[in-house]
């Protein structure tokens, strides 16, 4: 009985001058223009709207929910791929982090390895000029035993020819 006292003007529209007045036509929301019928139909039409009107709220709550439920199901991708993301970059930036250390680390190396060459290379000079002056040390005393044998032989001798 609601649609009825509702009922404006502009909701009731005559046909044709000529139409029987039970062929009323009445326009209920978006829906087109349908026939008024009579009174213990239109209540039964009403309530028919009604329940159009039920299952439509019905349909776009679940819509809604579907809607909300993709919505989020989105969101959830779309942090567990920025997780994803950013787990990558932490490990990117820990590897670029040991990489420079690395380099650091090779270009010391690298000047302990010259120092270590240049200090070999002084050691086998050492070497080589201690070798030769024990060369060297060992000739001249070799060559005094020889002289002190040679001058003993000689006393050898000299006292043999007395």
């Amino acid at each position: 009985m609601a649609i009825f006292q509702s009922l404006k003007d502009e909701d009731v529209k005559w046909r044709a001058l000529s139409m029987i007045p039970d062929e009323i036509l009445y326009r209920c929301g978006d829906l087109d223009w349908v026939p008024l019928l009579r009174i213990w139909t239109a209540v039964g039409y009403a309530s028919l709207l009604l329940g159009l009107d039920i299952d439509v709220q019905k349909l776009e709550a679940a819509k809604m929910r579907k809607g909300k439920n993709k919505a989020e199901e989105d969101l959830n991708k779309i942090q567990e791929e920025k997780n994803r993301a950013d787990h990558w970059e932490r490990k990117f930036q820990d590897t670029r982090v040991r990489e420079d250390t690395i380099k650091g680390e090779l270009l010391e190396c690298q000047v302990e390895k010259t120092r270590l060459k240049a200090r070999v290379a002084e050691l086998e000079r050492s070497l080589h000029q201690h070798r030769s002056h024990n060369s060297m040390t060992e000739l001249k005393v070799s060559r005094s035993k020889n002289e002190e044998l040679k001058r003993k032989v000689e006393e050898l001798e000299a006292a043999l020819q007395n």
